[in-house]
């Protein structure tokens, strides 16, 4: 009997040890599936949104160049020109972009001089205002607001900005396009694109620059490809930060610099689903393992019960027989509570 006990036990235990090996070798080959395929997409979408910021960067140098060139050929260059000439980037949907400007260089002694020339030329009420501690100047003479900004204010030094002007000063020298390291602050970083403006003359005169700003936030967000995409634009080179979780990094080409595109997934690809295989599958385990147990123990309750009426039974016919022998004032009249007693 104790043997049939233990094996008992043993079926109910061996049902309890299968059913949650079962369970969490399920939940993990889900989640392991599950990781695989975020993998897979991840590698698809930031493959995606590499291509998307390379055709987009291309497309801001392509018509930023045109426009430049196409300025330089004015040898006396007014608002009216500037405004003509720029009215295509606006309409032209640049993701990201802040403002066009038509910035001049000019050295400290010059400054009254250049800022009475462009008052002439359209610049209705230019103040230019210099940066401290700077030999050479570059202003900003007409500024186009693009992508629904509002518009900056007309002669403004981008010397103050060590990358605007490192930007600046490299295109000038190269005679192309060029990139800004990015700058800003928490609430993302921005680029500013830079043309050189150089008339096609045997000896070039150069007339400045064509600049553009953009915001690296904004211009992910406008495109498609990466749309839903934790992602970050940052320059090569600098530390980037790393997070917990699915990630991927890939390096663009701009002009003559280069960007990484860093795309996250917080969660991992993981989802709800294996912690819910789990619990269901422990509590379903447990249920079956109860079932079980108390179909192996039935026969043994069915026995204690039989065998627990039978003493009953066999105790009271034991009291009426003692009744039916007894001398008439020693019987017991209620055989029931004789057995209560």
């Amino acid at each position: 009997m104790e043997i049939a006990e233990r094996g008992r036990q043993a079926l109910a235990l061996a049902v309890v040890v299968a059913g949650l090996a079962g369970t969490a070798l399920t939940s993990m080959a889900i989640r392991a599936d599950q990781r695989e395929t975020a993998e897979t997409v991840m590698d698809q979408r930031t493959a995606a949104a590499l291509a998307a910021v390379r055709t987009e960067a291309g497309r801001y140098r392509a018509l930023l160049e045109a426009t430049a060139a196409g300025l330089a050929l004015d040898d006396r260059l007014s608002w009216d020109d500037f405004d003509a000439a720029t009215a295509p980037l606006a309409a032209a949907g640049l993701s990201g972009a802040t403002s066009v400007a038509y910035v001049v260089p000019a050295r400290t002694a010059d400054i009254a001089a250049v800022q009475r020339r462009w008052r002439e030329r359209g610049a209705t009420g230019l103040v230019l205002q210099p940066a401290p501690a700077r030999g050479e100047h570059y202003f900003s003479i007409f500024t186009r607001p693009l992508g629904g900004t509002s518009a900056s204010p007309d002669g403004l030094d981008a010397g103050a900005s060590p990358e605007a002007a490192e930007a600046l000063e490299g295109s000038r020298s190269s005679g192309q396009p060029s990139v800004s390291d990015a700058y800003g602050d928490g609430q993302g970083f921005s680029f500013v694109f830079a043309a050189p403006l150089w008339t096609r003359a045997s000896r070039p005169e150069f007339r400045g620059w064509l600049v553009a700003g953009l915001r690296g936030p904004d211009f992910l967000s406008g495109l498609p490809a990466a749309a839903g995409l934790n992602a970050e634009l940052l320059p090569t080179g600098r530390p980037l930060p790393g997070r917990p979780g699915l990630e991927r990094r890939g390096t663009v080409e701009v002009a003559d610099r280069q960007w990484t595109l860093i795309t996250r997934a917080a969660s991992g690809g993981r989802t709800g689903l294996p912690l819910t295989v789990l619990i269901g599958g422990c509590v379903l385990t447990l249920t079956v393992a109860g079932l079980v147990h108390a179909l192996a123990t039935a026969r043994r309750r069915a026995v204690r019960t039989v065998r627990r009426q039978a003493a009953l039974l066999s105790e009271r016919a034991e009291l009426e027989e003692l009744t039916r022998h007894a001398p008439p004032d020693d019987r017991v009249r209620d055989p029931s509570r004789a057995v209560a007693d």
